[in-house]
């Protein structure tokens, strides 16, 4: 279980450094839309499922709408960065249906 966890959150520490990078460049090169749809995600508010799938959602969106923006080095980096998206919630257990909505008393 401990490593489950390690190797999670290592995962998400990676998400943490292509957005870091991502975020360098684009303020370099000041790509003020790329730019905006990484701050729209990232930084991450926390590690939860919740964090990270808006992180692939958002910049899945940028890469959709907005490829003519991206040179090969950054659209390699979008790819491995939704590669380690979805690798994080593939790991996510799902709460079993019945149990959703319902606190248990302390």
């Amino acid at each position: 279980m401990i490593q489950y966890l390690s190797q999670r959150e290592n995962e998400v520490e990676h998400i943490n450094s292509i957005c870091f990078r991502l975020f360098d460049i684009w303020c370099e090169r000041r790509c003020v839309t790329p730019l905006g749809y990484l701050m729209h995600c990232w930084p991450l508010v926390d590690s939860g499922p919740k964090a990270v799938r808006r992180v692939g959602e958002t910049l899945r969106e940028l890469r959709k709408w907005h490829q003519a923006e991206l040179d090969s080095d950054v659209a390699a980096m979008l790819r491995e960065l939704s590669d380690c998206v979805d690798e994080v919630l593939l790991r996510v257990v799902p709460e079993p249906p019945a149990l959703r909505g319902i606190r248990l008393s302390s």
